[in-house]
């Protein structure tokens, strides 16, 4: 009986929280926001959504399409760290947040990262801009071809910074998820900069945006924001066990308010979910081979594969292996011999090439003769029956 009640609450546990994932059923509880959604690093997957699709201002989350372009450039070798760009009287201008650098004074790229990254600087965001590109309209160009080449058609970029408060430059909590993601992925060097807490720049210390990096453990990103016109915006990082969360939220009404739903989300994602991986989850399977030095080899998945599955379900994943037979030598290791596929219930998690473990020459002549005559009987017998 202990055992049935304990299998019923992992059930219902299971479609209450893969209930909120699916975009058309209605989400478990609500955000204070216009938009909001949480996504899961290691699969893409959305485990909560409110409006995500919803086209609304970027603010100042423009800021990590811009540094994401920089870290690019930096990675093709087209800029370095040390390189120091002078500061025009157009990048010293801007009004809202800076990084307060001066015109004419030439600043290093490692400076500018921090001066977008930590304290949000409208002036950094533009002296970047125009020291890589020459001018910020050919930047925002690559920002939005960059933001094509990723999927996010729901967003396009108009400045540098977010300070354009018109209809034509907009983004989705959706997007913003999916841009974050592979911003992390392709340069996870970026944390560090996100993650430190306060900047000393022309003799004036400002601390960080984003208020989390102080009071949620993990924290260590992204991207604060704020218009009057969609109110304060927060995409929220952390990592907790191993595990990644990207949360967020655009449209609340106060900095306070951004903060306490990324919150929950994040406190929700880390609290129903874990991970799974394929390697934790399949022992190696010993398999018969025909004509080797050996007479059986290990077969293992390829890869590490991640999955999520809510919290204590991991042993009910079902595995189905499906292995290309006989395995004739010579065989190389990692060579491809089937898939392993993962499946919660009916829904298929994700799936891996099955490899072999390790290399099996060719046995000798004697050995090859023998095994080539019960593959021939194995053959006969299988179309037999």
């Amino acid at each position: 009986m202990k055992r049935f009640s304990t299998w019923l609450l992992t059930m219902l546990l299971f479609f209450s929280v893969i209930g909120s994932v699916s975009a058309q059923d209605q989400p478990l509880f609500t955000v204070q926001a216009k938009s909001a959604v949480l996504m899961d690093f290691d699969t893409g997957r959305i485990l909560f959504q409110q409006d995500a699709e919803q086209t609304l201002l970027p603010a100042s989350l423009v800021k990590i399409m811009n540094l994401y372009v920089a870290f690019d450039a930096i990675d093709q070798g087209t800029v370095r760290l040390d390189d120091r760009f002078p500061v025009s009287i157009h990048a010293w201008q801007p009004v809202g947040s800076k990084m307060f650098i001066k015109e004419g004074e030439k600043v290093s790229v490692d400076d500018l990262l921090k001066g977008i990254a930590i304290v949000s600087g409208n002036d950094a965001c533009i002296a970047l801009a125009e020291g890589i590109a020459g001018v910020t309209e050919v930047y925002v160009q690559w920002m939005n071809d960059k933001a094509a080449k990723l999927g996010l058609t729901g967003t396009n970029f108009t400045d540098v910074h977010g300070l354009d408060d018109s209809a034509k430059q907009y983004t989705t909590a959706l997007d913003i998820a999916k841009l974050s993601r592979a911003y992390i992925k392709d340069h996870p060097e970026a944390l560090t900069y996100h993650s430190t807490k306060e900047f000393t720049y022309n003799g004036i210390t400002q601390k960080n945006r984003n208020g989390l990096l102080w009071s949620y453990p993990g924290t260590d990103g992204l991207k604060t924001g704020h218009l009057s016109k969609v109110g304060y915006n927060l995409c929220a990082t952390a990592e907790q066990n191993g595990m990644r969360l990207i949360a967020v939220v655009l449209g609340s009404s106060s900095e306070s308010v951004r903060e306490n739903e990324a919150r929950k989300l994040l406190n929700y994602g880390f609290r129903n979910f874990e991970k799974a991986k394929a390697t934790e989850l399949v022992t190696p399977i010993s398999k018969p081979i025909y004509k080797g030095k050996v007479g059986k080899v290990n077969v293992v998945p390829a890869t590490d594969f991640t999955m999520l599955v809510p919290v204590g379900a991991k042993d009910q994943i079902r595995i189905v292996k499906e292995i290309k037979e006989p395995l004739v030598a010579p065989i190389k290791k990692g060579q491809s011999v089937g898939e392993f596929k993962f499946y919660w219930q009916d829904e298929l998690l994700g799936s891996t090439e099955a490899t072999v473990e390790e290399d099996v020459p060719k046995a000798g002549f004697f050995k090859s003769l023998w095994d080539s005559i019960r593959l021939l009987f194995a053959k006969l017998f299988a179309k037999k029956s």
